[in-house]
């Protein structure tokens, strides 16, 4: 029972390096060299390793690294062999957030850093998954959510009111799957941007058993909310709002409960990790497995304080300074 409470360490995946060299007779060789301690080098340092390694075993002097490959075990499927750049929210999102913008990059801002508004193409990947577990979880949730978020799914009915988005004919198991895949993702990542994001393994075998069958989690385990941004002043366009993504952040209740907060391509997420009560929880912007509609109410992104905040801190900075970046 104990160990259930346990929290998956945040750790650098790659354990080793598969290296693929040629020697001055031309041929071709291979060899894996061990990431001792887990660090994340750049391919200079990665050569030099490599070549270190090599020259151990070996009197060769002139040698040419042909290709590198970074492996270590499938935080999904636990087998060895070569893990991808996993995107924990998809590439897409962070596709679309650089071609929306006119020089090819998203406006990156933090109030932490010398530099608080500044330019990043950085898509918040690391190494994490095998080319078939990266494609399964982009196959079973992420390309149908996705879509249905841009009101692009095919046989799924949009319709807009003055308070909200209808969305009928939705699989709501997949989105909801879908949400909980990025919150597991996040939670494995040791990219500074997921740093808030921890589960403990106990949930991490739940979600695994979910993901794996393609299940419905138990509802008295977690809700999900989904509302639209807007910006009632107008200072942000809808368009812009999509471009905006911030890192996941915790909320803590007087109720002991606590929630992990998500906000990107338009939309904030709030994922509670204790279900809310029944009333609660059949509001608006719930996802309900019992419909197949979801009403996705509109919220000021001002009126989320988290966001107003950091944000508005970072617009005030803005029009103090000769900062000549768009936002």
């Amino acid at each position: 029972m104990q160990e259930q409470h346990q929290l998956i360490p945040k750790v650098y995946l790659v354990t080793h390096y598969f290296v693929i060299y040629k020697t001055t007779d031309g041929n071709e060789n291979s060899i894996l060299v061990p990431n001792k301690y887990r660090q994340e080098l750049d391919g200079h340092a990665i050569r030099k390793l490599a070549i270190r390694k090599i020259q151990e075993l070996s009197n060769e002097k002139d040698i040419k690294i042909v290709k590198i490959e970074k492996h270590g075990k499938c935080t999904y499927c636990g087998f060895f062999g070569k893990l991808e750049r996993s995107h924990v929210i998809g590439r897409t999102v962070f596709s679309r957030i650089f071609q929306n913008n006119d020089y090819g990059h998203a406006v990156k801002i933090s109030l932490s850093s010398k530099q608080k508004i500044g330019n990043s193409n950085d898509s918040w990947e690391k190494e994490m998954l095998c080319k078939i577990c990266e494609s399964r979880f982009n196959s079973d949730f992420e390309d149908y959510s996705i879509q249905v978020l841009r009101e692009k799914q095919k046989y799924v009915k949009v319709s807009r009111f003055l308070h909200g988005i209808s969305f009928q004919k939705v699989d709501t198991k997949k989105i909801f799957l879908y949400i909980l895949s990025i919150l597991w993702r996040a939670a494995y990542s040791n990219h500074k941007s997921y740093k808030n994001v921890i589960i403990n393994k106990g949930m991490d075998s739940y979600l695994r058993h979910c993901f794996k069958n393609k299940l419905k989690t138990h509802s008295l385990i977690y809700s999900i909310k989904i509302t639209k941004l807007v910006d009632r002043t107008a200072y942000f366009s809808e368009e812009k709002l999509r471009g905006f993504i911030f890192n996941p952040f915790v909320r803590n209740y007087r109720n002991k409960n606590a929630s992990y907060c998500m906000l990107y391509e338009g939309y904030f997420f709030e994922i509670f990790l204790k279900a809310l009560p029944f009333k609660q929880r059949k509001g608006k912007g719930f996802l309900d497995f019992n419909k197949t509609i979801i009403f996705v109410p509109y919220v000021d992104i001002f009126d989320i304080p988290e966001v107003y905040e950091y944000f508005g801190r970072a617009v005030a900075y803005h029009h103090a300074s000769d900062n000549n970046i768009s936002l």
